[in-house]
């Protein structure tokens, strides 16, 4: 009997790329570019210390882990205090805040194009019922995102990026100062917090790998290399990202996110291929709530018994996330912002220490 094939480290890669970028992992550096022109590149170096580096030592967390985030938190929090923190992260995290945002970004950018006309509640259901197919079968997620639906995510982002800047534009100086540009856009890149993305996503692909190949050595090292070409992708998008808003400043400062990502869409591609920008958006939103539903549902089954518990926790967290679809955008930041404030820190502090104490682990 054959080995199970273990998956292409470029394809882990551009999985977990997906499952980082969001839509506001593309409209934070859009922001950026627009609103410091011809000093972006300062912005690029601030963003990505925080955008970038800091995800990057969640993933690292994940070797001495062995792909078990539980290992970071018991090794520094009692066991019984860390399930709780555990729970807390990913509550305020997924189901209350990332996962609805999510259905709503998408559905906001598809009207700001093409007015569906279709209320949020069955638009969030038939989307949501999209992310249960391709997620019911956990086997075949890291094929589905990394050779299909993050290809045709960056072909879409590369068309407007790159038309964009041979479009061209004037880059005006602006007002503020380097280094309050670099210590705004280092605040920017925090506020993505894609280091609890890093720990929870990474972890979720070291089982999936191990699960599909039984070598767990082989899993960290595909999940590692995966990661590597996952930051080095967002470091160069986010800087290209920056550069042709940058070019395009004076049409797009001051609009929404939405408006940003549709504006640029249509400056560089024109109006008929300008819908380009609605499915950037909704594809970043689409391949993010795959990640983001794997990670809770996964996290859910652990205390079910039966042979169906993934399949009920699915259900479970897509529930969650619908409810909580009908709410507005301001109404699931009131409930998810003041909680992340204390438990992002915090997270960010417990990783620092765990990599600290497994240093020698480097080593072996």
């Amino acid at each position: 009997m054959a080995a199970p094939k273990s998956p292409n480290s470029l394809v882990v890669g551009l999985a977990l790329f997906s499952m980082f970028f969001g839509s506001g992992n593309l409209i934070f550096p859009l922001v950026l570019g627009a609103q410091y022109e011809a000093f972006f590149y300062v912005a690029v170096v601030g963003f990505v210390i925080t955008a970038v580096a800091l995800p990057t030592l969640g993933i690292l967390a994940m070797i001495p882990a062995h792909g078990n985030y539980e290992r970071l938190f018991e090794r520094l929090i009692p066991p019984k205090y860390a399930r709780w923190f555990i729970l807390a992260a990913l509550v305020f995290w997924i189901p209350l805040g990332s996962g609805p945002r999510c259905v709503l970004l998408a559905h906001a950018s598809l009207n700001a194009y093409a007015p569906l006309g279709i209320p949020i509640w069955l638009f969030s259901l038939v989307f949501l019922m999209a992310v249960y197919f391709c997620v019911i079968n956990r086997a075949s997620v890291i094929d589905l995102l990394g050779k299909f639906l993050t290809p045709i995510l960056l072909a879409s982002i590369a068309c407007i990026v790159i038309s964009s800047l041979m479009v061209g534009g004037d880059l005006d100086i602006p007002a503020h100062k380097p280094l309050n540009i670099f210590m705004n856009s280092l605040i920017d890149g925090y506020y993505t917090q894609d280091l609890i993305a890093a720990i929870f996503f990474s972890a979720t692909l070291v089982n999936m790998i191990h699960k599909s190949t039984g070598d767990m050595r082989t899993a960290m090292k595909k999940t590692w290399q995966g990661g590597l070409i996952a930051v080095v992708l967002l470091t160069v998008l986010y800087a290209a990202l920056m550069a042709s808003s940058a070019i395009h400043g004076e049409y797009l400062l001051g609009l929404s996110g939405e408006q940003l990502v549709s504006t640029l869409a249509r400056i560089a591609l024109g109006p008929t291929f300008g819908a380009m920008s609605s499915i950037a958006v909704s594809l970043a939103c689409f391949t993010t709530e795959i990640a983001l539903v794997i990670v809770f549902a996964d996290f859910l089954q652990r205390d079910q018994k039966g042979r169906d518990r993934y399949k009920k926790s699915l259900l479970m967290t897509l529930g969650i996330i619908w409810l909580m679809s009908l709410l507005p955008f301001d109404g699931i930041m009131a409930i998810v912002a003041p909680a992340m404030k204390i438990i992002y820190p915090m997270l960010f502090i417990l990783v620092i220490r765990f990599l600290w104490r497994s240093r020698r682990s480097f080593g072996h």
